[in-house]
Order: C-alpha cells, then structure tokens, then sequence
C-alpha cells in the first residue's frame, strides 16, 4: 500500500479542475489488465458545515488508461450546484474535458446504489443510482471517440478539495466495491496504492478479496472509508 507515480497525474487533474491548489486523498487500484466493469454504492455525507462560494469539494469513482492520459468519473460534488448542496455528474477529463450530463442534487444519507462503468462492445454504459429516488440514469460513453486511445486499467475512489474551501463533512463511504479485469493475476486486487497529502490513516478498507474465472478476475471490497483529505 506504498504511493505510486501514477497517482501524481490523478491530483493534478483534480487541481486543474479545482483551479488552483488542491488538496486529495484517494485509494487506487491498478490492474493487471484491462478493467471491464466497475461498480460501488455512494454513501452522501452531510454537506460541508462553512460552505464558500465558487470553492469546490468533491468525492468520485473513475478510471484511467495506464498512459494518464484521461479519466472518466462518477462525481458527487458541489461544482453547478447551490452552496451548501451536493450534485452528481459524470465526467471526461481532461483533454477535453466534459461533463457528460447535467448536475444532479443528492442529499446526505442517501444511497446512491450501483454507480458504476461497464464496458459493452467497446463502449462504456455508464449509470447512475438504479431504483433510487429521485432519479436513476444511464449513459452511453464511447472512448474511441475521445484522446483516451488505450484500455482503462487503473481504478480509483478520491475525496479533493480546492483553495479555499476544506473538508469538514466527515466521512466519505464507498460500500460493495467491484472491479473486474481481464487478468488472470489476482495479486493487483489486494495491492491497492494509498497516496494524498494527508497521513495514510485518514482512510480503512476492508480486505480486498479476488476470484478469478474464465480468464477474467473479480475483486470485491465491502468498505471504503476516507475521512479527510
């Protein structure tokens, strides 16, 4: 659980985003091929306690091609959204970078169930919370018509926010993590990578757990947790 290189691109992006100085913690997996599904529950925290204007604070699911060169996310954040609220949106970033649907609102204590990527026929089917209220949502992504020409292989689950702004709505909670690779190797599903700028114990993960059949592996987490950035 040692910091990785790749994980320097992945809080640039965030920073750029953020437009300026940023500060993130996140958890990173790097599988040994590429990722065909990925899928968690959302557990909404309570909204930030002194929220700034024009200051964002953020959590997201997304994936990365082992080159860097783009990201897809399921993002729950406050960017378009009124101070004090949270909204949830996917995105491409970052050459161009593109918010894939508008903003949604979400509201603390709610589950966002099965937010999640699936790769269908070259093209990732990207959906929001199923049988969930108020709404439920899908999207057709298709990479090959974006930068991002390789496989997307590296997984990650980040919590950032931006100059001003700071964190003080607790924790963020991803619950019932998968990722599926076509890999033979298990071995990536229990390295995962910690990096941030804060101490490694901001964050606690269940045992990871891997299965591998057909050639491809499955590897199933109960619990993310990060309490800061």
């Amino acid at each position: 659980m040692s910091s990785h290189p790749n994980f320097t691109f992945i809080l640039t992006i965030l920073a750029l985003l953020m437009g300026g100085e940023a500060l993130g913690q996140g958890i990173t997996w790097f599988a040994a091929g590429p990722i065909t599904r990925i899928e968690s529950t959302y557990i909404i925290p309570s909204v930030p306690q002194t929220p700034i204007l024009n200051a964002t604070q953020g959590f997201w699911m997304g994936l990365q091609p082992p080159d860097n060169n783009a990201v897809i996310q399921n993002v729950v954040g406050n960017r378009g959204i009124g101070v004090g609220q949270w909204g949830f949106w996917p995105e491409y970033c970052c050459q161009p970078n593109i918010f894939l649907e508008q903003s949604e609102r979400v509201y603390p204590e709610r589950i966002l169930r099965g937010m999640g990527h699936e790769l269908v026929a070259q093209a990732w089917t990207q959906w929001g919370p199923a049988r969930e209220a108020p709404f439920a949502a899908s999207l057709v992504f298709d990479p090959r018509l974006y930068p991002a020409k390789k496989p997307f292989q590296n997984a990650f689950f980040v919590i950032e926010v931006g100059n001003p702004s700071f964190w003080d709505f607790g924790l963020v909670v991803w619950e019932d993590i998968l990722i599926e690779a076509n890999t033979t190797e298990t071995g990536w599903c229990a390295g995962l990578t910690a990096a941030g700028h804060s101490a490694a114990n901001v964050w606690t993960v269940t045992t990871p757990n891997a299965i591998m059949v057909d050639g491809v592996t499955t590897c199933r987490v109960e619990s993310l947790k990060l309490s800061g950035p």
